[in-house]
């Protein structure tokens, strides 16, 4: 017996299919292009697309909505929907489901037990289930910058790709519900691989022109420079995406299910039918091919998917017996239901090209009960199928993709139109212009940009100081909250306020955690082993508010600064203290020169500001490559003086003595003269008289050192000049300190013409009025010379309650300003600050705004610091501020604004390129998205503005450049948020402090370091020091970068992380193409202890080898190769960023 039963088990052994993994797809199994169902050729096909739209985060937090919590504020559970739709899935393999949020789809995939997670392998294995997009979240693309939108794709996409390998792939992006599309994620989707993109939202005058052209599917060029190898096909969704009228078949909707029983009187299939076929010939008028694309579903829909898909697979049964069963039984209203969706597919398609439209089914979180959905689905299906047939109406429906659509539309090869420029502004009617949340929640949007730079940081240490793999867990968080961030409701600041709360926490404790790393990695290579314990806590300030609780508690503390750029970078540094002096040692142990500046009034008042900071010290941080700095910075405390007496028989004598010894001391009483200070509006009147050296007796005495100091301060004010100005030839003026500052030569820093003072640096002076507070005029070292004008305004905002488009407001989305010509904030005050670092000219502005312009020594840039609010409403009238730029630059209208941080954009005023514009809102529907820059120029200058986070910008007026800076509104605008945009902190309305850095170069100048030297700015470290001596500071390695030296001219070290024991590394070329724009690099020669043994290159997402690759190509066009790589040494052309998975070593 026990024979025999090893002999069964052997045989059972022998027979055994091996397991294999869940990934690569079984016989007779497929996904991808090769799951799509065949086309009826020379019929109309209609592809029916189940879908949901999940946002992550709007009306409810994340959490509420994957947990389906708050059901008073909104009724979704994305739990529900992904627990219905696989359950749905599984009971037909002729359904069909695609998802996009990858944020939700991995928080409810971790959750699954063993058998759910076999399931949906399966249902992707065999194309059943597909991901769409595939990023963390559906992100905007007017707020977002490209780097954060590569990095959310490459972790919503690394999921997707290790968890379900190439089956789990996304070919198409979705961007449904984006309030505009930009030409550069047209660029990045093309890099990515991607073989085309869906869009729901474009201007409705835009629509209407591509509806009567049939240009709703184009090809999209993304970049001009990389030529058609940024070719994307890209279709413009017909409803949006929202499933045609009366065929929404969920819990959320109100529409007539399909009743398909004989013998009851609700009987309704061929009036559905017929509706529906007549909505899909209308879809396909705007088409191309004989395919349409129908999407079933909506926002968080499908949370019951059988709901759906039984009434959808009743749309779909060629089955003429059925048919006949069903003539005989059904109601004229039956009859009528099924009519009008013929009616709706036979209008769309006269809108294609070609024989296939598509029809979306879902919508906002829809199918949390699927089987409604499916349910009325099949039906659908089924029944218009017969009624086709019966009517010869050559209209065919099945379950389909995006992937399937569009591999329809390729196969029938249409000539498609193509597109060069974007889809903004994005306009849904004549008065609402989406162009306020270019600038909505500006402080949520500074907060981003701040934690992408942290992001890059802590990705590059986590690498070059070699650091433990448990580290990485702090890192995906931080990686997890940046994706969310992306997100087209966050990131715009189109949520209500308590989501943004939670976004604010989200980010904050992922870049609290991640800041383990840069503790360790600081602490590692400072101290040049790791096995010391940490002597520094290297601590993030709240610097943007000038606070900092250890600068401003500690007698002695260090300051590390970190450049992420590959290149060297020069950057003005500001540390708020408390009113003392202190001295700044470089690493060499030398002291370098400083400026101690008075913290203004507006910044010492913003009402969450935690600071009693008075002061800020200011210095010059000269930076190496990829490396940090530190500095050591102490209270100066003054030893006093022995009481000994000196005398000098000669004034000149003294100075002789004391010059070098005090020269230190000197500067810091001179800086402290030179602080802020009101100026007084009435110059003192003196006249020019000869003065004559006298010998004085001068007493020196120890005890008197504040009298000793204005005499040495006087001294080095008056080295024997020739004349002096006085009263008259006997009677010395009694001096102050600010008539001392005026009448000093050395430095010679202020020139003072009536109420007029010109402040000066290397590259530019700018005379400025105190009286009237404004800069009357810049002028360049070769004596030429531009009229330069910084002003701050606000647009009152519309009221409505938005019953009709006369009647809209101004609002989170939407820009609507209710006057053509903007409110010139006056001034209250202006103040003159300076010194040898920086010089500063402060405006205080009535009512709640503040300008403070500032140039820094040897620095080739204005920088203009605003502070806005709180916003007063006690007029109950909201408020969008503005900060106008002039000029004498004649730019004929035209502007340029960047797309994501990377291509530059012409814009014209009043015109769009591929349609005629009817502009009703001659401000708002003039606005576009500034991410980074904006400029005009003339024939000769350009003057460009770059900003610290994304705001809506224009040029309005000839010469000016026109930037919003903050909103605060008190109507709802009627699109979905529900609250009017009236944001308050610490119970006041919100305080905005920013900056815009002006340059005004030759119109030829390619500023694209100084754009990237501002959006990944170095980052500021503050660290205790109490118990370190400035002689043991100096033993620590406090001056290293981690390359060998800078990049070549025109390369961007854009991505350096771990990536599965190896790293991902991309470089981007950023020149504009022309003459030597190609760059060659050569990756063994890079890094200081990063040994790169071999590289692969991958596509931009790095979830495809390039290699692997083959794109699709359009109208004819033949695909490009691309240049292999020679050993370790890779050619990146003009506005390529080229993407490696590598084999390092490092160096010990």
């Amino acid at each position: 017996m026990q024979f025999l039963l090893l002999l069964a088990l052997g045989v059972i052994g022998a027979y055994a299919v091996p397991i294999q993994d869940n990934i690569s797809p079984r016989p007779r199994e497929t996904c991808g292009y090769e799951s799509c169902p065949k086309v009826k050729p020379g019929a109309l096909n209609v592809h029916i697309v189940p879908h949901t739209h999940d946002d992550v985060g709007w009306l409810k937090t994340v959490d509420q909505y994957y947990y389906g919590s708050r059901n008073n504020i909104q009724k979704a559970g994305v739990q529900y929907i992904l627990d219905s739709v696989v359950k749905e899935l599984w009971e037909d393999p002729k359904r069909r489901f695609i998802y996009v949020e990858t944020a939700f789809f991995w928080k409810w995939w971790v959750r699954q037990p063993e058998d759910i997670q076999q399931k949906v392998h399966t249902l992707v294995r065999q194309g059943r289930l597909q991901f769409v997009g595939g990023a963390w979240s559906m992100n905007d693309e007017a707020a977002s910058h490209y780097q954060s939108t590569i990095d959310q794709f490459t972790w919503g996409l690394s999921k997707l790709n290790k968890t379900f390998g190439v089956c789990g792939q996304p070919r198409v992006g979705w961007q449904i519900d984006p309030f505009g599309h930009s030409r550069e994620f047209a660029s990045l989707l093309s890099m990515m691989g991607y073989d085309g993109l869906f869009l729901g939202r474009i201007d409705y005058q835009d629509k209407g022109t591509r509806l009567r052209d049939k240009s709703m599917e184009m090809l999209w060029r993304g970049d001009d420079d990389l030529g058609k190898s940024s070719d994307i096909f890209t279709g413009a969704l017909y409803n949006t995406y929202s499933p045609p009228p009366g065929f929404c078949f969920d819990v959320l909707c109100n529409d007539e299910p399909i009743v398909d029983d004989p013998n009851s009187p609700l009987n309704n299939v061929e009036n559905k039918v017929a509706t529906f076929v007549g909505l899909c010939a209308n879809y396909s008028k705007a088409y191309r091919t004989n395919n349409i694309l129908i999407t079933m579903g909506e926002d968080f829909n499908y949370q019951d998917a059988a709901m759906w898909f039984k009434n959808l697979d009743k749309l779909k049964q060629d089955d003429r017996t059925s048919f006949t069963v069903i003539l005989i039984y059904s109601l004229l209203f039956l009859v009528h239901q099924i009519q009008l969706f013929i009616d709706y597919v036979q209008n769309q398609a006269r809108s294609f090209r070609t024989d296939n439209i598509v029809i979306t089914m879902g919508g906002d979180f829809t199918y949390q009960d699927a089987t409604m959905w499916y349910i009325n689905l099949d039906k659908l299906i089924k029944y218009t199928n017969l009624i086709a047939a019966k009517d010869e109406l050559n209209i065919t429906l099945f379950y389909s993709t995006p992937n399937c659509y569009l591999k329809a539309i390729k196969d029938s090869n249409p000539d498609l139109p193509t597109k060069q420029d974007d889809f903004f502004p994005y306009a849904s009617d004549s008065t609402a212009y989406w162009t306020g949340y270019f600038t909505s929640r500006p402080t949520t949007k500074y907060f981003e940009r701040e934690a992408n730079n942290y992001l890059q940081m802590v990705k590059q240490l986590q690498v070059l100081a070699d650091l433990d793999k448990h580290n990485e867990f702090v890192l995906n968080e931080l990686k997890s909250a940046m994706g969310i961030m992306q997100h087209h409701d966050a990131i715009t600041g189109t949520e209500k306020e308590h989501v943004t709360h939670d976004y604010e926490r989200i980010l904050t404790q992922a870049v609290n955690d991640a800041m383990i790393i840069a503790k360790e990695a600081f602490n590692k290579v400072t101290q040049g082993d790791a096995s010391k314990p940490p002597i520094l806590d290297f601590t993030r300030c709240h610097l943007n508010e000038s606070s900092c609780y250890i600068s401003e508690n500690s007698e002695q503390f260090i300051v590390t600064v970190y450049n992420p750029l590959g290149w060297q970078v020069r950057e003005p540094i500001r540390i708020p203290v408390d009113d003392a002096k202190y001295e700044v040692f470089g690493p060499d142990g030398k002291q370098i020169k400083t400026q101690s500046v008075d913290i203004s009034k507006s910044v010492r008042s913003i009402p969450t500001r935690l600071s009693a900071a008075s002061k800020e010290i200011v210095f010059i941080a000269d930076l190496k490559p990829l490396g940090y700095k530190s500095f050591y910075i102490r209270k100066n405390i003054r030893v006093k003086r022995d009481k000994t007496i000196d005398y000098f028989t000669n004034i000149n004598d003294y100075f002789d003595a004391i010059k070098d010894k005090l020269d230190e001391d000197i500067k810091e009483k001179e800086y402290n003269l030179l602080r802020e200070k009101e100026i007084p509006i009435a110059p003192v009147p003196f006249k020019s008289v000869e003065y004559k050296d006298t010998n004085v007796d001068i007493l020196k005495d120890g005890n008197n050192d504040g009298d000793l100091r204005e005499l040495e301060t006087f001294l080095k004010f008056n080295k024997k000049p020739k004349s002096i100005k006085a009263r008259n030839k006997i009677e010395f003026p009694k001096l102050n300190d600010e008539e001392m500052r005026m009448l000093s030569d050395e430095p010679r820093t202020v020139e003072k013409f009536e109420d007029e003072y010109v402040l000066e640096n290397q590259f530019f002076k700018l005379k400025v009025d105190t009286a009237t507070g404004q800069i009357n005029d810049l002028s360049f070292p070769d004596g030429s010379r531009l009229n330069f004008t910084i002003n701050m305004y606000y647009y009152p905002g519309c009221k409505g309650r938005n019953t009709q488009p006369s009647d809209r407001a101004s609002g989170a989305y939407i820009f609507r300003p209710n006057a053509t010509n903007p409110t010139k904030l006056s001034m209250i005050k202006s103040t003159v600050v300076n010194g040898d670092i920086v010089k500063e000219f402060r405006v205080n502005l009535h009512p709640s705004g503040y300008i403070n312009t500032k140039i820094y020594d040897n620095l080739n840039f204005i920088e203009n610091e605003f502070i806005v609010g709180p916003i007063p409403i006690e007029d109950n009238i909201g408020k969008e501020y503005i900060i106008k730029y002039g000029s004498d630059i004649v730019n004929n209208g035209e502007f340029y604004t960047d797309s994501n941080g990377r291509q530059m954009l012409k814009r014209k005023l009043n015109y769009r390129p591929q349609y005629n514009v009817t502009l009703l809102e001659p401000i708002a529907g003039n606005y576009y998205p500034v991410t980074n820059e904006i400029y005009i120029q003339n024939d000769d200058l350009k003057m460009t503005v770059l900003t610290d986070r994304s705001v809506g910008g224009s040029s309005l007026v000839e010469g000016e450049i026109e930037l919003m800076v903050h909103r605060r509104l008190l109507w709802d605008d009627a699109f979905g948020v529900g609250e009017a945009l009236n944001e308050t902190a610490a119970g006041k309305g919100l305080v905005v402090r920013g900056k815009h850095r002006v340059y005004i170069t030759k119109n030829k100048d390619n500023l694209k370091k100084n754009v990237l030297g501002m959006h990944l700015s170095p980052h500021v470290l503050v660290s205790d020091a109490h118990t370190i001596h400035l002689e043991d500071w100096l033993k620590l390695n406090n001056d290293f970068n981690f390359v060998n030296n800078d990049l070549p001219n025109g390369v961007h070290l854009l991505t350096l992380e771990p990536w599965n024991e190896k790293l991902l590394i991309r470089f981007e070329n950023y020149l504009d193409k022309g003459p030597n724009s190609d760059v060659e690099i050569d990756l063994g020669s890079i890094f200081k202890n990063v040994v790169i043994r071999n590289a692969r290159e991958t596509m931009l997402a790095a979830n495809v080898w390039a290699d692997e690759y083959r794109k699709w190509m359009w109208n004819g066009d033949v695909a490009e190769s691309s240049d292999p790589i020679e050993g370790l040494k890779i050619k990146v052309k003009s506005k390529e960023i080229k993407t490696f998975i590598v084999d390092y070593e490092l160096k010990k």
